[in-house]
């Protein structure tokens, strides 16, 4: 065949509306784009360098005492490392609680620890007012007990619970001088508590639905945005989603303590982003639940750490939260971790745009999770679990391992050594002066246009997609070229010319999904029609009284089961269902 002639038929199979080939043509569109998508990254990293997060060493770090760690901060070239522990008679003295190391040969996979001498002058933990001041600290509060260590921009703050409660805080601080290595630390006062705050817990404010969103009915519900349905059911909650044709079906169904409740004894709020549709639900006499839905797909999962504290990722592409996050090209993705009570405590972006660090911490016992996030790969690649973290200017980083093993006190702690992409600004500067195109678009912008092109390049992959999955690409794709006008250069390695086929294939299968919904809406009205047909002849039969009432019924049952071969030839129609119904034709023929 020749290729015009091969051109010809694609094109009059397209015309009868052939999907597969529309998204076998999209296959072949989107390999393109992420290849082209590669090779640009590729010079990128050349250009500006890219650091992965990943373990060089390890270390053990003694002390004279069994003791568990549970913190640690950078102060300049010394490292402060906290510890909990439990005494009889509690806390005498700052050796109990604090330890100083200075750190050398960073460069090395596993740096030195030397500890600062109490006499050294950079030993801050020598300072007779701060000693005064611990000690006053510990005989007034009999409970007193070590729990955070963190920096603001000019003090150093050492956190001590001296109650039942996890904010019965007292605060002592140091003021912050200098830059780089030559930080140091001098002490200030036992008054810090106003300092010590925390985020909220959401960026974004949750909406309560009011009673102008229930719904009455045989099974009352309460409608979020029209789109998800919460309500009972034979005891049990559910969220139902529209299925289309006035319908609804239980995306999610559960089990609940009191079966007995109703709607007047919840809670229902709501919190979107974009095409993401986060639900939270009070109910009585139980923890909150929380669901994430996909509004594009109309799918959820139950994630209950994502209500209790969550963060925008950059351009609000999703979600992150505790032990796992949502994109809108994906969907969800949580990683087997325990994450009860974790709460936000702070964002780390690197300097060059291409990685941010979502801190979460655990207060009651002071474990942290590290989640980081790749801007241009759009995903989390591993969530590490740890007690404390210290990041150097280089961008190395130091943190008590976190592992069941590590739980009971001993006087052997390990650590781990890390190179991550988070170094401090001076120390990150980059040229491209082997690629002046890649240095006049910039690191930033090759990092949110290459982002937006990967995540074209997922969206088109969704292996159950719907009409709005193609909605979505082809908004995506059209977005990517606007707001990145670069991509259209020569030297973009022709990504502009393939994200725009993806545009026009993602039109088309938009415009045939479309089509073939009308038919399968037009097969379901001729099946009903054609299941009341039978209905009403299988009833006539079954109700003929009279020789002519029973030839009249039999004519009828004829012409509806020849009638029934061109139901069966309809496109999209249920054809197994039509032969159930050719069955029962034939079944009372024989009778």
């Amino acid at each position: 065949m020749s290729a015009e002639s091969g051109d010809v038929a694609e094109e009059a199979m397209l015309r009868g509306g052939s999907y597969d080939l529309l998204r076998r043509r999209l296959g072949q569109h989107v390999g393109a784009l992420e290849d082209a998508a590669e090779e640009l990254d590729s010079r990128r990293i050349d250009a500006f360098g890219s650091t992965a997060l990943s373990l060089t060493g390890a270390d053990r770090l003694a002390t004279d005492l069994a003791c568990t760690p549970r913190d640690v901060v950078r102060i300049g070239d010394l490292l402060l490392l906290g510890f909990t522990l439990e005494l009889a008679g509690g806390l005498e003295s700052p050796e109990q609680v604090f330890a100083l190391y200075e750190v050398s040969g960073l460069d090395q996979d596993r740096p030195d620890l030397v500890p600062v001498p109490l006499d050294d002058e950079r030993n801050f933990l020598g300072d007779p007012d701060f000693r005064a001041e611990f000690d006053t600290l510990v005989r007034f509060f009999g409970k007193t007990r070590f729990v955070d260590l963190r920096t603001t921009t000019n003090h150093l703050l050492a956190v001590f619970q001296v109650g039942d409660r996890i904010d019965d805080v007292r605060v002592l601080r140091w003021t912050l001088s200098g830059d780089g290595a030559a930080r140091r630390a001098t002490f200030l006062d036992g008054r810090g508590e106003r300092e010590y705050t925390w985020p909220p817990a959401h960026d974004r404010q949750w909406t309560t639905a009011v009673r102008e969103d229930q719904r009455a009915g045989a099974h009352p519900v309460v409608s979020v945005l029209d789109e998800v349905f919460v309500g009972f059911r034979n005891g049990r909650l559910q969220l139902r989603v529209d299925a289309g044709g006035g319908a609804t079906h239980a995306e999610i169904d559960e089990g609940v303590a009191n079966a007995g409740q109703s709607l007047a004894d919840v809670g229902v709020d709501h919190l979107t982003v974009g095409d993401i549709l986060l639900i939270r639900v009070r109910l009585y006499d139980e923890s909150p639940r929380t669901y994430i839905f996909s509004r594009r797909s109309r799918t959820g999962r139950r994630v209950d750490a994502a209500g209790e504290t969550s963060r925008l990722l950059p351009g609000d592409e999703g979600v992150v939260f505790p032990g796992g996050y949502h994109l809108t090209s994906t969907g969800t993705r949580t990683f087997d971790l325990e994450v009860t009570d974790l709460v936000f405590e702070e964002m780390i972006a690197s300097p060059n745009g291409e990685d941010v660090l979502y801190v979460f911490h655990r207060r009651t016992t002071g474990e942290y999770l590290l989640m980081p996030y790749n801007l241009v790969r759009r995903d989390v690649a591993q969530a590490i679990a740890c007690h404390g973290i210290a990041t150097f200017a280089d961008g190395s980083m130091v943190l008590f391992r976190d592992q069941p093993v590590d739980a009971e006190p001993t006087t052997a702690h390990p650590v781990q050594w890390w190179v991550t992409p988070f170094a401090d600004d001076v120390d990150a500067a980059a040229s491209a002066d082997g690629d002046p195109w890649v240095g006049r678009v910039g690191n930033a912008a090759l990092v949110a246009g290459l982002g937006d092109v990967f995540d074209v390049v997922r969206l088109a992959r969704d292996a159950d997609p719907t009409a709005r999955t193609w909605e979505s690409l082809t908004a995506r794709a059209r977005r990517a070229i606007d707001q990145h006008l670069w991509l259209a250069a020569d030297p973009a390695a022709g990504v502009a010319s393939a994200i725009r086929e993806v545009v026009t294939t993602s039109g088309q299968l938009l415009d045939e999904h479309r089509l073939e919904e009308r038919r399968r809406a037009a097969a379901r009205a001729s099946l009903a029609e054609a299941e009341t047909d039978v209905r009403e002849v299988l009833n006539g039969i079954g109700t003929a009284s009279t020789p002519d009432q029973v030839v009249s019924a039999l004519g009828r049952l004829r012409r509806t089961r020849g009638e029934m071969s061109t139901v069966a030839d309809i496109a999209a129609i249920d054809t197994e269902r039509v032969g159930e119904l050719v069955a029962e034709l034939d079944r009372g023929l024989a009778d």
